[in-house]
């Protein structure tokens, strides 16, 4: 096999650029190169989770976190971990890890908007009004897009539930709207 350095990186601009499908099989293929890119690793956690694969994508944030403990995108990582972790409804180990990415990267929108996303999952709704206040002053433009249901999560079963999750973190939705998507 050829090896092609490229892939990574095209993969997450193709998954960004609406090309979800080839974007996650370039991940896959540079995972396939190096299965030890801990990097390639925390893309897919996102990647894999957001196309569908929530246990995939949380075994690949496992395996980033356990690869390399203490580098430089350690919040990042713990963030897609947070992510998937919530896409496959497990929102109490999504809030621990969401709350460690926001103590590492204190200015991540993704952080802070996940951590609302599996606080609302357990029922901690002041929390996650509180974190989705943090993250309407770090991107306002970027809550109102996700507010309005605009995502790159491709199963629209998990879109609906996020966005209506923010909405009951932002207080347009009754929580009793959550409940019945736990």
């Amino acid at each position: 096999m050829s090896l092609d350095k490229s892939a990574g990186i095209r993969g997450i601009i193709y998954f960004y650029a609406g090309r979800r499908r080839a974007g996650l099989d370039d991940l896959r293929l540079a995972l396939e190169q190096n299965p030890n890119d801990a990097v390639t690793l925390y893309w897919l956690a996102f990647c894999e989770a957001a196309c569908g694969d929530a246990t995939r994508g949380i075994a690949c944030g496992m395996l980033s976190l356990r690869l390399s403990p203490r580098d430089r995108f350690l919040g990042q990582k713990q963030a897609a971990l947070a992510n998937a972790l919530f896409y496959g409804r497990r929102y109490v180990e999504g809030a621990e890890a969401a709350l460690a990415a926001t103590r590492d990267t204190p200015d991540s929108v993704a952080a802070h908007a996940v951590l609302a996303l599996n606080l609302v999952g357990i029922g901690r709704i002041d929390e996650a009004a509180d974190a989705l206040r943090t993250v309407r002053a770090l991107a306002p433009a970027y809550l109102a897009r996700r507010l309005s249901g605009e995502s790159h999560v491709e199963r629209v079963e998990d879109r609906e539930r996020a966005t209506v999750f923010l909405r009951v973190a932002a207080g347009l939705e009754d929580p009793a709207a959550a409940e019945a998507l736990r």
